[in-house]
């Protein structure tokens, strides 16, 4: 009977870990990232920058949850499917909590001000809502479905195909912040404090998923 509780336990809490990723990671999205501007990699990163150009959160959601529900449906037949159902329960708790949370304001964002202070809790909080994930054996989705899909079923790394997806999105980000502000000075500032937010944030993850860290290895 204690094992059979301890199996229901362990079995509940699997289940409730992509929630809790799920409002982490969009906490860290909501309250850092966003009023921050830096552009995160994959598809979330073509979702951001959109929702920047737009002034727009609501359109962050609405594209970052079209881009996760195909990505997810890709997992459900290539990786498996308690791998697919938790993260589709982090990713639609994360556009979730998106939208039901408050908006609060911790710090301005503007350079002369505390957006290293925003780009650096926003990188260790995604980082750290990303490692739990992986460790309870799912993901918060975009690019880590297919990292999962190379380094554990191809058995292949996936350095190059993390790197393609955050420079497209970083690109396609950085043109739309230029035809936004018209402001090479801008632009330059945004890839500054973006690089810091993709190096934190790998290095957070890497520090509590190790095996993350061989995962993305050069290939």
């Amino acid at each position: 009977k204690m094992k059979k509780k301890r199996i229901r336990i362990e079995s509940l809490f699997q289940f409730l870990v992509p929630i809790f990723t799920g409002f982490l990671y969009a906490v860290a999205i909501k309250y850092f990232i966003r009023p921050s501007t830096v552009i995160m990699t994959g598809t979330e990163g073509l979702s951001l920058a959109t929702s920047y150009y737009l002034d727009s959160e609501f359109s962050f959601v609405v594209f970052y949850s079209a881009f996760q529900f195909i990505l997810v449906m890709f997992s459900f037949f290539k990786i498996g499917i308690k791998f697919s159902i938790k993260t589709l329960m982090t990713v639609s708790s994360v556009s979730a909590f998106i939208l039901i949370l408050p908006m609060i304001r911790f710090a301005s964002p503007e350079p002369e001000n505390e957006r290293l202070v925003l780009v650096l809790f926003g990188s260790i909080i995604a980082g750290i809502a990303k490692a739990l994930s992986l460790k309870n054996r799912g993901s918060v989705g975009d690019e880590d479905i297919i990292a999962v899909y190379f380094s554990e079923k191809l058995r292949k790394p996936v350095g190059k195909i993390i790197i393609s997806a955050g420079l497209i999105s970083m690109v396609y980000g950085l043109v739309l912040a230029y035809l936004k502000t018209e402001s090479i000075s801008y632009v330059a500032n945004t890839l500054i404090y973006t690089t810091i937010f993709i190096f934190v944030s790998a290095e957070t993850v890497n520090a509590i998923y190790r095996r993350y860290k061989y995962s993305r290895g050069k290939g």
